[in-house]
């Protein structure tokens, strides 16, 4: 009799074995997928301090950032480094330099990063006006007015999008929309 229930458990117990070795080799598959392409926003790859220096046009002139960028794992980022303002404005040439140190955070995928600044301090660094130099300090006191601040001029909260060209070990290539819709290239070169 013993024997016989054992023949009768015959048939579940290999549509259950099978069952098992099916999901089991799902959950391999699956498993070795995600290795290689995980389900998280943070492209691991543009993880790491990043040294960059660009520039794009703005309203009479060009802005150039040359700077420290530190993605890290969670989804944050520190940006340092110094904004230069440059062009004319009634035939005179201008030049401001700011310090800058912001935060955000940043998702990425394998085709684009997308970034959210969340806060921006800057402190005028040099100003030069007509090809005469100045002091943040002499320009208020000659002006009569605070020298402008870039802090002002990007909000908490403002975000942007890049298209991810191309990653290597130690260099990501951005494509980036300049404020007049003209495309320009970042290239971030890992600090070692």
């Amino acid at each position: 009799m013993l024997r016989m229930s054992v023949k009768a458990l015959s048939p579940a117990l290999k549509i259950a074995a099978a069952t098992v070795s099916t999901v089991a080799s799902i959950g391999g598959i699956i498993g070795i997928y995600l290795t290689y392409y995980p389900l998280t926003n943070f492209n691991p790859h543009v993880v790491g301090r990043w040294n960059s220096d660009y520039s794009y046009p703005i309203a009479g002139g060009t802005l150039r950032f040359k700077g420290q960028t530190n993605l890290f794992h969670e989804g944050k980022y520190n940006v340092s480094g110094v904004i230069t303002l440059e062009g004319k404005v009634r035939n005179q040439a201008y030049k401001y330099t700011y310090n800058v140190v912001g935060a955000g955070s940043w998702t990425a995928d394998r085709e684009r990063i997308s970034i959210t600044l969340q806060n921006l301090n800057s402190f005028a660094k040099s100003i030069e006006v007509a090809g005469m130099s100045f002091t943040p300090a002499e320009a208020e006191k000659i002006s009569g007015t605070a020298t402008p601040n870039l802090s002002e001029s990007y909000p908490g909260g403002m975000s942007d999008e890049y298209d991810l060209q191309s990653i290597t070990e130690g260099t990501v290539v951005l494509r980036a929309t300049g404020p007049f819709g003209k495309p320009f290239t970042i290239q971030m070169h890992r600090q070692s």
